[in-house]
């Protein structure tokens, strides 16, 4: 569920970071997720940041493209060479050289990658917000 569908005035904009809007957990089921945004769209100002790698998964990449045509307004990023886990705080407790060798996270420098990700954040967040 995201609350920005279900609390219209409470939010002035979204954040979405490396969504699951599609899974196929198997047996045949496969769902677009949260439902109620896929059905409604989301009516704020949505900043969408992705790994490189959910940008290959077919059904992921395009539940998210029919995600986006669904905002009013929206920003798309990916960061390049990298895997979900780079959007996580486990690159801040696990040595680099480890995440990478047990392909956790992409190759992209782990730091530099997540400060891209927060500098992005804020400047959306600025823009929409004026905060």
């Amino acid at each position: 569920h995201l609350a920005s569908t279900a609390a219209e005035g409470d939010y002035r904009c979204a954040v979405l970071w490396d969504g699951w809007f599609h899974v196929e957990p198997g047996n045949g089921i496969r769902m677009d997720m949260p439902k109620s945004a896929h059905e409604n769209g989301i009516a704020i100002p949505t900043f969408f940041a992705s790994s490189h790698s959910f940008t290959t998964y077919e059904n992921l990449a395009d539940a998210t493209q029919r995600l986006r045509a669904k905002c009013a307004t929206n920003s798309y990023r990916v960061a390049p060479a990298t895997r979900h886990q780079n959007f996580t705080d486990l690159i801040w407790w696990c040595p680099e050289w480890l995440l990478k060798k047990t392909n956790s996270i992409g190759t992209a420098d782990a730091t530099s990658t997540y400060l891209d990700l927060l500098m992005w954040t804020r400047q959306f967040i600025h823009q929409h917000t004026q905060c």
